[in-house]
């Protein structure tokens, strides 16, 4: 199996460039994965879509295929942000926001994934 749509890029977690946003707003990864395009019937994903044609079958998804956890100041250093109010911080090119807690000095990304299975 090999699980598309998660990517690191200069220490940012994110989207492989020059694909699509993996998730769409009040998407979740149960619901994305299966989503089609009505006139071809393949995935609306462009990172997908490179797997299905490659003969990849979608079989399922991951809630937390890639867990980044770290301290604020590690965050702040990867990042630039300030990561000063704990609840959900968005970072660009991250497909889900990352979780802060300022009390703790805390922070993590947990992202999940679609899973695909190609044949050897």
């Amino acid at each position: 199996m090999t699980c598309g749509a998660s990517w690191a890029w200069n220490g940012t977690p994110g989207q492989p460039p020059g694909t699509s946003a993996w998730r769409r707003a009040g998407s979740t990864s149960a619901t994305y994965g299966p989503r089609t395009l009505s006139t071809d019937g393949l995935p609306q994903d462009l990172w997908l879509r490179v797997h299905v044609r490659a003969g990849g079958r979608i079989v399922g998804t991951c809630k937390r295929a890639m867990v980044i956890p770290g301290t604020l100041e590690e965050w702040r250093s990867w990042t630039g942000l300030p990561f000063s109010e704990s609840g959900p911080v968005v970072v660009p090119g991250a497909l889900v926001p990352v979780h802060c807690g300022v009390e703790h000095d805390y922070a993590i990304y947990v992202e999940p994934a679609v899973w695909v299975h190609h044949r050897l």
